[in-house]
């Protein structure tokens, strides 16, 4: 039985899988390749801002963005999440 991913860890690798920036309040109650992020997505965004292990850049908004890029896709995973 495969262990579930916990909030940080769909936040990090969706951050990774996007490869982009991305605004804090798309990061809330959606849907991701894997898991549900939920109402706690942009809180946790910003702990893993402040200790350092995504980016963050704020300008009329706060956005986040992995700090790790390339990750590789499986080929099996369907791509029809939107941003």
């Amino acid at each position: 039985m495969e262990k579930k991913l916990s909030q940080k860890q769909i936040i990090l690798k969706y951050l990774q899988f996007v490869n982009d920036w991305v605004v804090g309040y798309k990061l809330v109650g959606i849907n991701t390749p894997y898991g549900f992020i939920g109402s706690e997505g942009a809180r946790i965004c910003r702990r893993l801002a402040e200790k350092g292990e995504i980016e963050k850049k704020v300008e009329k908004y706060v956005y986040y963005r992995s700090k790790q890029i390339g990750i590789k896709i499986p080929n099996n995973l369907q791509l029809s999440y939107a941003i």
